[in-house]
């Protein structure tokens, strides 16, 4: 009670956040294929003011920290695409190259209404990926298609630290990902599919660096069997089982300003997917998603991830039309989840309703948007944070959110040349 809903306890909250974009694409095809180029610039600002834990750790300042993250984007990609044959079969060849740049300055600071205290990971951030691959695509029979590839990825972390000289340095790692896919067209209304293959996640360049983490970059196995088919002429389902292995999951902890490493996790599940023509301009469509996850290394009392969905739905019927009215009725749906390792703490899921009403013609399209049309209070961002307000003798553990957009309507014109 002692703030509302959309209250805070630290009203000095919030901040900006930027984004701007360049890409030139060119595209040259040939007899047997395609040659595509891009260079790409982007430009990102991020600046906010954030207070996890209160008075946790500063009982006279509080907790507030600025993290600053002003970055510097380059980038270049090219594919060459070749259609061709092996003996008397089919062959479609992918060989791409790319090269990313980034070029920051991150900042992560102790401050009090906006106003600085001191520095807690103050740095320079250059880092470089590299890359290659090379797709196959080989067409067995009219029915069986062979895909099959790799990719090799070389990391550059650099990092100079000017709180701590004793935390800058430099880390090279390099990594190859293969993968295999089957897929099996038995006729026009059946598709049979198996698929698997490396990967990986990059972990945070400080992290790297100064902690010197094994999994540098994290490799992940994934693998998914699954088939699409049509019943009947105006109905589509596909349904999927999969299955994720990671090396490691990382886990901010902001006030910190470092990133922890929770060792191994497995994750498996099962997609159901389906589309319903229910006349000539009305659809209906949905998709289910039921998965489990755990932490492989720790006991079976307190292996959950912490967040990781279980139960997730979206769908809806729509109304298409290429001009005059048009619209939907959509809904969200996101189930109860653990927030923190032993499941003692549950992070609320939440089911939304959206409708969209457009008026459409060929030179222009007017609309509105309604979000949350029955106004649900739903909470978005969710954590299990230890946090102590000013005047509280003890910490108290429990979810911390930012609430969830209410009854929202949008209105929108598009001009069309």
């Amino acid at each position: 009670g002692t703030i509302s809903r959309y209250g805070s306890i630290d009203t000095t909250e919030g901040g900006t956040t930027s984004r701007s974009n360049f890409s030139i694409v060119h595209t040259q095809p040939f007899k047997k294929g395609e040659v595509k180029n891009q260079v790409y610039f982007s430009r990102y600002d991020f600046n906010l003011f954030s207070n996890f834990t209160f008075y946790l750790n500063d009982s006279i300042n509080g907790d507030q920290i600025q993290q600053g993250d002003h970055r510097n984007i380059l980038g270049y990609m090219n594919t060459i695409r070749v259609n061709g044959n092996l003996g008397s079969k089919k062959t479609i060849t992918t060989i791409g190259t790319g090269l990313r740049y980034d070029n920051s300055s991150i900042n992560l600071s102790h401050t009090l209404k906006r106003e600085f205290l001191n520095d807690i990971v103050k740095g320079k951030l250059n880092q470089v990926n590299a890359w290659t691959y090379v797709n196959e695509d080989i067409f067995l029979t009219e029915q069986l298609k062979v895909n099959t590839g790799a990719r090799f990825d070389v990391y550059n972390f650099d990092f100079k630290n000017y709180t701590y000289d004793t935390a800058s340095g430099q880390v090279l790692k390099a990594l190859v990902s293969p993968k295999l896919n089957l897929t099996y067209t038995a006729n026009s209304s059946v598709e049979i599919y198996a698929k698997s293959g490396f990967g990986f996640h990059s972990n945070d360049a400080r992290a790297v660096v100064v902690g010197s983490l094994e999994n540098t970059l994290a490799r992940a196995f994934g693998y998914e069997t699954g088939s699409t088919f049509k019943p009947c002429k105006k109905l589509l389902i596909n349904i999927a089982a999969w299955s994720l292995a990671l090396q490691s999951e990382l886990i901010y902890v902001g006030d910190e300003g470092i990133v922890e490493a929770s060792g191994r996790t497995q994750r498996y599940g099962i997609d159901f997917g389906m589309r319903y023509q229910l006349g000539k301009y009305l659809f209906l469509d949905a998709d289910v998603n039921v998965n489990r996850g755990k932490l492989v290394d720790e006991p079976t009392s307190a292996n959950r991830i912490p967040l990781a969905p279980t139960f997730t739905s979206i769908g809806g019927i729509s109304w298409k039309k290429p001009t005059g009215l048009n619209g939907s009725l959509r809904y969200r749906y996101m189930g109860d989840r653990a927030a923190i390792e032993d499941n003692s703490i549950i992070a609320k899921g939440y089911f939304l309703v959206d409708a969209v009403l457009n008026y459409t013609q060929k030179k222009y399209q007017v609309g509105i948007t309604v979000e949350n049309l029955l106004n649900t209070a739903w909470n978005e961002a969710q954590f299990a944070t230890e946090s102590r307000l000013q005047y509280e003798p003890a910490s108290v553990t429990e979810i911390h959110y930012t609430p969830g957009t209410p009854f929202f309507v949008r209105g929108n014109l598009s001009i069309f040349f």
